[in-house]
């Protein structure tokens, strides 16, 4: 099927008008993609996606702003401040993460709806339909010089174009064929195209070739909620209307709560670079027409990680991670090391800040072939949420996986380890660097 990209570049400041017809279509795939399972029992996504796809049509870059969406979407005053409340980066990585688990279920719906990482614009893509491609296959085939037999005759394949002269209108051209293919038909060479094995697909290939989905093993942070019997009786003492479980009770200074006012929340609590982490990961797999299942790492048994491809995502907050590589050269430890046990004296320390305000991480990326414990296995561990983040947009970047050429000629069938040094800046990953990478 073949994709035509309504929006080259969803950040870009000339893009090329839509269509009635085309917004007609775009509301209508909105429309579906609410009452889908994975939007209709969410109100905030819903009224998100509305809001973003209303004025990315409408060419809003003012609007689309993550202090004004704060405000007009989730009803923050004016004033407030997105690095201390980051819910627009919460609510569209969760976004992004609903639309691929519903593209995943409907892979043939048309127009696409994405929210390209960087921003909040939304971009459109049109998928042509099989009526589409048959005429295309047909005019393609009208081209091939007739003088030839059968057996020699070739389609002259169908070539996207898009036009990106700044000025221009944006829009995508389909050729009537190529000359050079005309050329291998006249010689008798039959020519065709095959799928580009990039590194990207090498690195993920042992998790590709097996029929079971891939279980995506998902960490959950240690968090403590108060107990209902503390909240019920603290909405009755202040008459609060109801809000459930989510407020935050106002505490004297020198008040304590009991332990039995607390209770832990395991598999309950993920850190948002985890979710953006998972986004990309699904993204990814959904490329390579692999299905996956998300679960928490509780959720998961050691027989079926034998038994399928698995990616583990997250360090010490996931137990899978823990246990996988617990055992190999380059390990998590402590709280903020990475240690290497083939050099002892070998390790790489993350110097957090004092006021939480990371401005490092370090990640680990283990790659594991089928073995006696494991079948395909995957960890993208950061020491904290950006590390993961970092790790898992390396291991689906092309001139990231690259890199390991350098350090690990022949890597693409060997077990392998590599540590990442990350530079964070006003809570994003700027920069990865490859610090060293083992193979076996």
């Amino acid at each position: 099927m073949k994709s035509v990209p309504q929006v080259v570049d969803a950040h870009a400041k000339d893009i090329s008008p839509l269509a009635s017809g085309e917004r007609e279509q775009i509301w209508a795939a909105v429309q579906e993609i609410l009452t889908s399972s994975s939007f209709s029992s969410s109100s905030q996504n819903q009224s998100l996606l509305r809001y973003v796809v209303e004025h990315s049509i409408a060419g809003d870059e003012a609007l689309l702003r993550e202090r004004v969406i704060g405000k007009e979407v989730f009803h923050r005053p004016a004033d407030y401040e997105p690095g201390e409340d980051p819910v627009v980066r919460i609510r569209v990585a969760d976004l992004r993460k609903r639309l691929a688990i519903y593209y995943q279920a409907n892979p043939s719906a048309s127009p696409r709806i994405s929210i390209p990482v960087g921003g909040y614009r939304a971009a459109f893509e049109f998928l042509a339909s099989p009526k589409q491609e048959e005429a295309s296959a047909a005019r393609a085939t009208e081209v091939a010089p007739s003088g030839l037999p059968p057996e020699l005759q070739v389609a002259v394949p169908t070539v996207q174009v898009v036009q990106d002269h700044p000025r221009r209108n944006r829009r995508v051209i389909l050729t009537a064929g190529i000359v050079l293919a005309v050329v291998l038909a006249a010689l008798g060479i039959r020519f065709y195209s095959a799928r580009p094995h990039g590194a990207v697909q090498q690195f993920w290939s042992p998790l590709l070739t097996t029929n079971s989905p891939v279980l995506l093993s998902v960490g959950s942070n240690a968090v403590y909620r108060l107990s209902e019997g503390f909240s019920d009786n603290y909405v009755k003492e202040h008459h609060l209307e109801a809000s459930g479980m989510e407020f935050f009770p106002t505490l004297d200074p020198h008040q304590t709560v009991d332990s039995i006012g607390l209770h832990s929340a395991p598999d309950s609590f993920v850190a948002l670079g985890d979710v953006a982490a998972v986004a990309e990961i699904t993204r990814t797999l959904t490329g390579f027409n692999k299905p996956q299942q998300i679960r928490f790492s509780n959720d998961i048994s050691f027989a079926e990680v034998r038994s399928n491809p698995t990616v583990s995502i997250g360090g010490f907050n996931n137990q899978m991670t823990r246990e996988f590589t617990k055992k190999l050269r380059f390990t998590l430890t402590s709280r903020n090391r990475i240690d290497d046990h083939l050099n002892p004296g070998q390790s790489w320390l993350l110097n957090a800040s004092s006021d939480s305000h990371d401005t490092e991480d370090y990640a680990l990326v283990t790659r594991l072939l089928s073995g006696n414990a494991t079948g395909p296995f995957l960890s993208l561990a950061g020491m904290g949420q950006y590390g993961t983040l970092a790790a898992t947009d390396f291991a689906c970047d092309e001139e990231s996986i690259k890199k390991l050429d350098r350090l690990a000629p022949n890597w693409q069938h060997k077990n392998l380890q590599a540590v990442l040094r990350i530079k964070v800046v006003d809570y994003k990953a700027v920069s990865t660097e490859l610090v060293s990478v083992h193979t076996w």
